[in-house]
Order: C-alpha cells, then structure tokens, then sequence
C-alpha cells in the first residue's frame, strides 16, 4: 500500500472516530428516538454465610404472579448475571406459546473473577450456598412448587452435570447446555448410566 494511500485511510479512520464520538454526546432529549426498556425482573442481595460475602439474586416472575395465589415451578440460572436478560426472554416466548409451563426463574450471579472458584475450584461451598442460602429464599419469599430446574451453560453445564451425578435430589430437572465437561465427569455419567 502507498503512503498516500494510508494517509486517505486514516483520514478516513479518524472522520469516523470523530462522528462517532460526536454522536455520542448528543442531546438524547433532541433526538427523535424513544428509549427501549425492557423489564426483566427484581435485583436481590444475600448476605451468604456459606461464601462469607454479598451475593445477587436476580429474579423473574410470572406474568400473573401478583394477581394469582398459584404455585410455580422454579429454574434455578447458573451465571445469571450473563443468561438473565436472554432467559427471561425465551420462558415469555415458550409461556406464551404453552411450550412450558410458567415459571420463576432465578439467576444465580457470579462475582467478577469468581465464576471458575464457584463452578470448579470450590464448588461442593458453592453447592453448600445454592442448596441452603439460594433455595431458602426462594422459598421463604415466593410461591413457589416443589419442583425445581438446575440451568447451566458451559462451564456451568459441567456445574449440573456434576449436579444430576452428586446432588440430584435437590433438583427435579436439570439442563446442562453445551456443557464443558471434564473426562471424570463424563465417566461418573456413564457409569451412573449403566447401573441405572
């Protein structure tokens, strides 16, 4: 490339930077648009003993669920934080379709840099923290059934797995998408599979 010709690109470059950051600090009550909110749910803090630190909850309920008296099933949401907005999303879709049944869902987040302590390093605490902290407030605080979903991508998909293979009375279902399991998992299934 000629030196001309980097000399129109960064011209170029630097006209779009600048039209891009002028755009940016305009007067949002002067333009045409209307801002787009999406409601997902509500924010929770939990004082967790287990991890000895503030935890979030985040939770979303039923369309009907101020103004019934019913039961719902509860999915419980690995890596909330990141599934939430896209979850909550998809169970309005497939409820409204009455592909599912209605359900809270309650996403359970990570704390920055701690998603491979909780999901790996030290998950038999994190386990101790969902199965006597998370679950005791869902249930002290909502309608809810006895029948529970453990929910996890990734490395949260591994998360259930080891779940459904060591924990698996304290959840009726469990999904694990795309999980990324290690080889010691994926013989506990299968041997779990043949004495089943």
């Amino acid at each position: 490339m000629q030196f001309s010709n980097i000399k129109h690109l960064l011209l170029i470059l630097l006209t779009f930077i600048s039209l891009s950051v002028s755009g940016t600090n305009k007067d949002t009550n002067s333009s045409k648009g209307v801002a787009i909110t999406y409601e997902a749910g509500y924010r929770y803090s939990i004082d967790s003993k287990v991890l000895g630190e503030t935890r979030e909850l985040l939770i979303h309920l039923p369309k009907d669920y101020h103004n019934s008296d019913k039961k719902y099933p509860v999915i419980y949401l690995l890596d909330g934080d990141g599934n939430f907005r896209h979850a909550t999303s998809a169970i309005n879709s497939l409820t409204s379709e009455d592909h599912m049944p209605e359900a809270i869902l309650v996403g359970i987040t990570n704390k920055k840099g701690m998603r491979t302590r909780d999901l790996h390093d030290q998950r038999d605490q994190f386990w101790s923290y969902i199965k006597t902290e998370v679950i005791d407030f869902v249930e002290s605080n909502f309608r809810v059934s006895q029948h529970r979903t453990l929910f996890g991508h990734s490395f949260g998909g591994d998360f259930v797995m080891q779940g459904f293979i060591e924990n698996n009375t304290w959840f009726d279902s469990f999904i694990a998408a795309s999980p990324a399991m290690e080889e010691s998992i994926v013989k506990q299934y299968k041997e779990l599979e043949v004495v089943k």
